[in-house]
């Protein structure tokens, strides 16, 4: 599916997000989010996932799915995830040849559970009929208990990989700035970490970045330079890759670049040595500054 979702705006006016606590609207447009939503609403996701992406806590994480299915907006059962209106918020109409080829195929890549017969049934409920899905069509997998516990230690070796990745950024960055640039730890920034070990750029490039940072002079005063600046994006190391941009001080702390400025012409007037007579051309010449 494509990287991007849609979240409707008006769920921030909407009577039943309104009164979610903190914790749980965080939860609720994280599962509309993540890379592994599709247009069925339906995807196999397990907790620690969950809590390791988003950073809540497990009770968060538990208190706020049983008052979504307890609403009707998301349930959860032996591992998947289903969001019965998912599908509503990302197609333009449920009616539609494209929109069935494309729930038919994440369906046949979907294993057998309950959540699975829900779906469907909820899809076939509104659409007219000759859209409708013939459940016999669909082939279903049984996952067995091995699959499971494989998948399960796949993505537990991830968030291990994930944890190494860190630690070799912040050994480097404390190796280049023992004191003075702030060092985070890694609850707190686990997020954008991951995030940073899925771009190829920057795991490839990441190590030459913060080279080159050590050779522009005013950074190493600069307050909004931090690591945490360092992986916020994927854009800001890019920024110390380039040579083209000089850095100048933000107070707002967001280190903020600016493209420093080809030289420009002006043209200059000698001194004249004496008076000259009226109506006399000055000899101009062009300088570089």
């Amino acid at each position: 599916m494509a990287d991007y979702r849609q979240i409707h705006t008006q769920i921030w006016k909407d009577a039943w997000f309104f009164e979610l606590e903190a914790a749980e609207k965080l939860l609720f447009i994280y599962l509309f989010s993540n890379e592994r939503a599709n247009i069925t609403g339906l995807y196999d996701l397990h907790k620690k996932i969950i809590a390791f992406e988003s950073g809540l806590s497990m009770s968060d994480i538990d208190k706020g799915l049983q008052h979504f299915e307890e609403s009707g907006k998301v349930y959860y059962k032996d591992g998947w995830i289903w969001i019965p209106n998912f599908i509503k918020y990302n197609s333009a109409s449920l009616n539609s040849d494209k929109i069935r080829t494309h729930i038919i195929s994440f369906l046949n890549k979907t294993a057998d559970t309950a959540l699975k017969a829900r779906c469907i049934d909820y899809f076939n409920e509104n659409v007219d009929e000759e859209y409708r899905i013939d459940t016999l069509s669909i082939p279903y997998q049984d996952v067995s208990p091995e699959q499971e516990q494989e998948q399960e230690q796949e993505q537990e070796q991830e968030q291990d990989n994930v944890r190494v990745f860190f630690e070799e950024l912040a050994r480097s960055w404390k190796n280049y700035y023992p004191e003075g640039k702030r060092e985070y730890g890694y609850d707190t920034v686990k997020t954008k970490i991951a995030a940073r070990y899925k771009n190829k750029g920057f795991k490839e490039n990441w190590m030459e970045a913060l080279r080159k940072s050590r050779n522009i002079k005013s950074l190493q005063h600069d307050d909004w330079f931090s690591f945490e600046w360092f992986i916020r994006n994927n854009e800001n190391y890019h920024k110390l890759l380039d040579g083209t941009f000089a850095f100048k001080n933000n107070p707002n702390g967001k280190g903020e670049v600016q493209l420093k400025q080809p030289p420009q012409k002006r043209t200059v007037v000698p001194i004249a040595p004496k008076i000259l007579e009226e109506g006399t051309k000055l000899p101009s010449m062009e300088v570089t500054e």
